[in-house]
């Protein structure tokens, strides 16, 4: 449906990138779904037993946070992704990458705490991986750099 509307050419990134986004985004649900529940569910579990308070999930709730975990590391873990075709994009260079990284790892501390349930294991399991994955997405960029264009020693010369 949507590869009637690109060109040959953003024909060629799409086939080249979808694979690894969706790889990605598996490999960050998967985390999820085999490793992450069992910590947050053992701590929701020991909060209540120490507030005397018996769970009552109810079938809504219980798929709303059975879904909500997994699918928010699965997009969590699009950030390589998203930061190589911002470089590619020439909006972000690997040098500022590099020069802002305690800025995005407060960002994504922050990000962190805003998707995932009000638990510190799902957090801190989340902020861990953002943090690998963006360092990641600085080496991916660094491993496949933008191609010169011809604009680039303008740019330079202008400066």
């Amino acid at each position: 449906f949507v590869g009637a509307g690109l060109y040959p050419s953003e024909k060629k990134y799409v086939y080249r990138f979808l694979p690894l986004s969706v790889l990605l985004f598996l490999a960050g649900f998967s985390l999820a779904f085999f490793v992450v529940f069992e910590f947050v569910l053992s701590f929701l579990f020991r909060f209540n037993a120490g507030m005397n308070i018996e769970p009552d999930a109810r079938i809504s709730e219980w798929l709303n946070f059975a879904l909500l975990i997994p699918v928010a590391f699965g997009l969590a873990f699009q950030l390589p992704l998203a930061m190589f075709v911002l470089e590619r994009l020439r909006i972000f260079t690997v040098q500022i990458y590099m020069e802002k990284w305690r800025v995005a790892i407060f960002s994504v501390a922050c990000v962190a705490m805003l998707i995932t349930p009000p638990d510190p294991c799902s957090m801190l399991f989340m902020l861990a991986c953002l943090i690998v994955l963006y360092f990641g997405g600085v080496g991916l960029c660094i491993l496949f750099p933008a191609p010169k264009s011809e604009f680039d020693d303008y740019e330079e010369n202008s400066l």
